[in-house]
């Protein structure tokens, strides 16, 4: 599985547009990553767990190490 880190990241909800279903993805600022490069601003596939002790998010390809949060964050919310 892949790696990489994100920064000033939220918690986004989204909705499928098949069934309505709602899930949640990270949005924010990625380095690291063997795909994306560093910089640029992300959208991740859906959050499969979320662990805010470890500072990590896991999706389908890739665990990304939480680093600083948005402003837009009041503390998380997951």
């Amino acid at each position: 599985m892949q790696t990489a880190k994100v920064d000033n990241w939220q918690v986004v909800m989204r909705e499928s547009p098949v069934d309505s279903h709602q899930y949640f993805i990270l949005t924010g600022v990625v380095t690291g990553h063997p795909m994306i490069p560093d910089g640029h601003e992300i959208r991740t596939t859906a959050i499969q767990e979320i662990d805010l002790k470890k500072g990590t998010a896991q999706t389908k390809n890739t665990i990304y190490e939480l680093g600083s949060p948005s402003p837009a964050m009041d503390g998380p919310t997951v």
